[in-house]
Parts: C-alpha cells; sequence; structure tokens
C-alpha cells in the first residue's frame, strides 16, 4: 500500500489541476464561503468504515467545486486548508470503503494509471469505483500477455501435420452425442471431452452401464475404473500426451489419400491396429495402403481381418471390402 503522504500528494496535485481549468460559472463570494463552512461540517461528521458510496462521492464533488473557486481566485488560505484538513480526511474516508486487500493494491502503479488513463476522475469519484477498473485492465493485460502475438505460428510441431478436421454439428436431439458415443464404445482408446463436470459424469456413466470401462476426470475429482480403455474428461483435464488409435488412422487416411505418401500412411495405420487389433477401419484402410504398395499378401491378411471384425460390429458394407480383395489378384 502507498504511504498516506504520497496519496494525499495524488490528491492535492489532482484537485490543483481540476481547480486551474477555465469554467463559465462563477460563484459569489458569500456562496462560496457557505460552501466551505457546510463542507467542512460533512468531514467533521464522516467517519471512515461508515460512509458509503454515494455520500463520499458527494463530497469529492463538493470539494471540487470549492477547489475550483479557491485556485481561480487565488484564496491561499483556503487551497491551504483544502490540501492540509481537507484533502487528508477525503484520503482517509476512501480507503476506509476499501478491504484490506484492495487497500494493498492502491499504489504507485495504480496511481499513475489514474494519471495517465483518467485524469481529474479522483475529483468526482471514489477509490471504490475507481481501484475495480484498474484490476479489470490488470487482469486483461495479464490475459493479452498469455495469449501469444502469433498464434498461427505455435506448435510448430503438429502444424507439420497434415491435419484434417471435421466439424460434426446439427440441431438439439439430432444424434450427435449419440453417433459420438457409439463411436467411443468401439475404440480401445478413446477420450470424451467436454465443459461440464455433469456431462463427463452421465458419459462416465453412460459408458460403465453399457459394459465399457470407462474413467472420469474433471477438475474436481477422478473416477478410476480398473482396465478402463475410455475416458469421460472436462477439457481442462485432457491428456493430450495420450496416443488414441483413432487419431492414427484419421492421420493415415490423409497420408494416403491426400498426399499419397503410403510409407508414412502405412505407419500410422500400424500404429492404430497396434493401439486397437480390433479397429476394423484401421485394417482396412492397412490394407489399402499395402495395396498401393503393390504387397498383395500383406494386403489381403488385412483385408481378411476388417472382413472379420466387420461381421462382429458392423461398420461399412462388406462388399467394399470384398471387392478390394479380389481386385488384388485380378491381373
Amino acid at each position: 500500500m502507498i504511504q498516506k503522504k504520497k496519496l494525499n500528494q495524488f490528491y492535492i496535485e489532482e484537485y490543483a489541476r481540476a481547480g486551474q481549468k477555465k469554467t463559465k460559472n462563477t460563484v459569489k463570494d458569500s456562496v462560496a464561503q457557505a460552501r466551505v463552512k457546510n463542507l467542512m461540517r460533512a468531514f467533521r461528521r464522516a467517519r471512515p468504515y461508515q460512509t458509503n458510496s454515494q455520500v463520499l462521492e458527494e463530497l469529492h464533488r463538493q470539494l471540487k467545486n470549492v477547489a475550483v473557486y479557491a485556485y481561480r481566485r487565488n484564496r491561499t488560505e483556503l487551497i491551504e486548508q483544502i490540501n492540509t484538513e481537507m484533502i487528508p480526511k477525503l484520503a482517509a474516508l476512501d480507503l476506509g470503503m476499501l478491504l484490506a486487500e484492495q487497500r494493498e493494491g492502491i499504489n504507485g502503479e495504480f496511481l499513475a494509471w489514474l494519471r495517465r488513463t483518467m485524469p481529474g476522475a479522483i475529483c468526482s469519484e471514489t477509490l471504490f469505483t475507481l481501484y475495480p477498473r484498474f484490476r479489470r485492465y490488470k487482469v486483461k493485460n495479464k490475459i493479452l500477455e498469455l495469449v501469444p502475438a502469433r498464434p498461427e505460428m505455435e506448435f510448430a510441431e503438429v502444424r507439420e501435420f497434415p491435419r484434417h478436421f471435421i466439424l460434426h454439428v446439427g440441431p438439439t436431439n439430432s444424434g450427435k452425442t449419440f453417433q459420438a458415443l457409439e463411436r467411443l464404445k468401439k475404440s480401445s482408446c478413446g477420450v470424451y471431452l467436454g465443459p461440464l463436470r455433469l456431462l463427463a459424469l452421465e458419459v462416465y456413466e453412460r459408458m460403465n452401464e453399457m459394459g465399457v470401462p470407462c474413467t472420469m476426470r474433471t477438475g474436481q475429482e477422478c473416477i478410476e475404473e480398473k482396465n478402463s480403455r475410455v475416458t469421460a474428461s472436462t477439457i481442462e483435464m485432457a491428456d493430450f500426451d495420450e496416443n488414441y488409435d483413432i487419431a492414427h488412422n484419421n492421420l493415415g487416411v490423409i497420408y494416403l489419400d491426400s498426399i499419397k505418401d503410403y510409407e508414412r500412411a502405412l505407419m500410422c495405420f500400424a500404429n492404430a491396429v497396434d493401439l486397437n487389433p480390433s479397429y476394423m477401419l484401421a485394417h482396412f484402410n492397412l490394407g489399402r495402403c499395402y495395396a498401393e504398395l503393390n504387397r498383395k499378401v500383406e494386403a489381403a491378411t488385412e483385408f481378411q481381418k476388417a472382413i472379420d471384425l466387420n461381421r462382429i460390429h458392423p461398420e461399412i458394407d462388406e462388399e467394399i471390402i470384398q471387392e478390394k480383395l479380389y481386385k488384388l489378384f485380378e491381373t
């Protein structure tokens, strides 16, 4: 917290600046003297920690009016009275409105911010209303410091991957979550990420009810299930170091179909199959990749595995796989 002497000096400078500004209205001496008496009476009655914000703001404005009169008429005695009696009392009342932690924040940085962004504001508003604005400014700046200036240039390693995004959208109750959970049930290593703990809890309960061991991770709790292969989690608890079979498979599809980099595609599909030997689509895509590399025996083996798995849990028309298998040996 800043020293009271420095805080008083800040008030003195601000009221002096406000008092020296040109105004159109002139006040008679008798009216001004009456204002001074009323203001001094109000200051004597006011007690720190007992004055509400509206009364305190009115004291700020009344003191400003008195300061304008004193500086325009060059009333040195009144200026001295403002600086030595009224302003210290006003500053003490202002501090009395604040919580202990807020008083600690009344420092040189806060006063410099007031001078720079809101000159003269202290002459009509209280620290009680001004300090929260400073806190919002500080928080905003902290957030901006955390946000990279060029976010699109972050995560250089990931940007080297040929990424492919699928946006699954639709109206309420159109089956988006249902379809996602049906796919999650078949994964050997999958994750549901939701914005709320209750959503993660709902998926955790549904997965376990369907016989799929599922772990739940949120900011409040972690429920580990034995032999769990999927996780229901809030977004902030996502484990980005985990390997997911569907991610390897999807990356392989991009290498295979879009880039025609069959060696990299082969590696991705092999990783997906290692993570989940029952992943039918990964076996099917691995067979497609072997076929492109003219490794017919290995391709046929993977296509047959895909056919067997697809008969257990149908995902695509079996004729599509059979056609790929027959084409291997047409010539």
